[in-house]
């Protein structure tokens, strides 16, 4: 399970949790009892889905969408978010469907007034570019060359 965080950078700096933030530590906690690895992968897949995608190769895994992420994809925000969560919750799948989803937007004309301008997704590990790119690739929402994949070092 990951969080996103759709807050100013100051307000990241606060220990307080707000009510409805509390309210999220309460449901998750509630989910990992009530519909945890013990009770099975997911509410919203059947049993054979979970078989089909446990038989695929690890690159379908790394790419698949769980419905419940499609709205971070597909939402718009005001300012920075924030994604984070731990190892292997589905940030960096996310991430890839968000950047096919926003290289797909015709708002992106809009904004630009010409043709879209290509993403740029940026990763610390000097490695990791060409495996981000092979796996957006997969994708089928992808858009050829509408997203850049570059490191920061």
């Amino acid at each position: 399970m990951f969080e996103l965080h759709d807050v100013h950078p100051d307000q990241w700096r606060s220990d307080q949790l707000t009510t409805a933030e509390q309210a999220a530590v309460e449901q998750f906690a509630r989910d990992i009892t009530e519909r945890g690895a013990a009770a099975a992968l997911s509410i919203t897949l059947n049993a054979d889905e979970v078989k089909r995608l446990a038989e695929a190769p690890i690159e379908d895994w790394m790419i698949f969408l769980h419905p419940s992420q499609r709205d971070i994809v597909e939402r718009d925000f005001t300012g920075p978010a924030r994604v984070s969560g731990s190892a292997g919750t589905g940030k960096t799948t996310v991430a890839l469907h968000r950047a096919a989803w926003l290289a797909k937007r015709p708002l992106q004309e809009e904004i630009f007034g010409e043709e879209p301008r290509p993403i740029l997704f940026t990763t610390f590990i000097r490695s990791l570019p060409p495996v981000l790119e092979s796996l957006y690739s997969r994708l089928p929402t992808s858009v050829s060359g509408s997203v850049e994949f570059t490191n920061i070092d």
